[in-house]
């Protein structure tokens, strides 16, 4: 997970924690709600297991980009040079994979 941090604090460890009233604050006291996250439609926010603040890709993308690189590793033999495509396509996949994790463990997935 990629950790939101305060843009208004000068300490890096300005990190946002969730409140009962599911609010976020940052050490110094400056507030964000869920309307004030924006995030591009690649990215969710998170909450991780100790109440901190921060984003992950979203699991639909990670599933779509899957999809994709699969579809790129059975259609391989058609480009230039199959074994430098089926490699591009399995990376692809790996690290679509590794985002999808990402989400599940901080119970986005």
């Amino acid at each position: 997970m990629n950790v939101i941090t305060c843009a208004f604090c000068t300490s890096e460890a300005a990190t946002f924690r969730v409140r009962p009233d599911r609010v976020f604050e940052c050490p110094q006291g400056h507030e964000i709600t869920v309307r004030d996250i924006c995030l591009d439609e690649m990215n969710v926010w998170a909450v991780d297991a100790s109440g901190t603040l921060g984003y992950v890709v979203s699991p639909v993308f990670s599933l779509e980009v899957i999809a994709e690189a699969l579809e790129d590793l059975a259609n391989c033999d058609s480009w230039p040079h199959p074994e430098y495509a089926a490699r591009v396509a399995l990376d692809t996949a790996f690290k679509a994979c590794v985002d999808y994790v990402a989400a599940y463990r901080v119970g986005v997935a």
